[in-house]
């Protein structure tokens, strides 16, 4: 019987890996309901990945919006994130969490880049008395707001843990001088109006090639 289970726990993770959000959150609310009816847990399933530390971004400026937005993706897929540099040297983002956590964020992070600049792009063409920054801004709290309430959503089911507190603490032992900093963002009616043009980026698409999965622990 418990094999059966398992089987069928392991099909719906593998649904769980499509690159459609929607049908990745259903696929995996599922899996975490047999898991919790049956007292089983995912490590009965397959063994975790090993927490890492990725580095990327490199760059002499970073803006306050790309900030913003890798910092809503880690969150969505339980990574701990830092801001590294010096000045008069590159800066970059430190991602950490489970190596498929942080494939997926990168994977995801330069899809709604290359989305949100496209988006501002084609508002240019038709309007140009708009603060671009305030307009990126504007679709960063978007999508940030719609992460936020996927994340809530597949927190109902409670058989399984989320593995950002793990993903925050090796962050923290790695690095443990680190702060928090708050961003600030002018409210305008550019901001506005990047809000509303992000409903037009899809969370449903396809982010990248490589397979789309979140890691639980039990």
């Amino acid at each position: 019987m418990e094999n059966k289970i398992l089987d069928k726990v392991q099909k719906l993770l593998k649904l769980s890996e499509s690159p459609n959000i929607e049908e990745s959150k259903l696929a995996m609310e599922k899996a975490h309901q047999l898991l919790k009816e049956h007292n089983l847990s995912i490590s009965d399933i397959h063994e975790k990945s090993d927490l890492i530390e990725n580095c990327f971004g490199h760059s002499r400026r970073i803006v306050n919006w790309k900030k913003s937005l890798i910092n809503a993706i880690c969150q969505y897929n339980y990574c701990g994130l830092l801001l590294k540099g010096q000045v008069h040297s590159d800066y970059y983002f430190a991602l950490y969490g489970r190596e498929d956590n942080i494939a997926v964020t990168k994977a995801m992070y330069d899809y709604l880049v290359n989305a949100i600049e496209r988006i501002a792009k084609e508002e240019r063409k038709n309007n140009s008395y708009f603060n671009l920054n305030d307009f990126k801004n504007g679709a960063v709290i978007n999508i940030s707001t719609r992460l936020r309430d996927l994340r809530i959503e597949e927190s109902d089911c409670t058989s399984l843990a989320c593995v950002s507190k793990e993903a925050e603490d090796f962050m923290r032992k790695n690095n443990p001088n680190t702060q928090r900093v708050s961003l600030k963002v002018h409210n305008s009616s550019s901001t506005n109006l990047g809000f509303t043009k992000a409903d037009s980026i899809s969370l449903n698409s396809q982010v990248s090639n490589e397979r789309v999965v979140r890691d639980y622990i039990a």
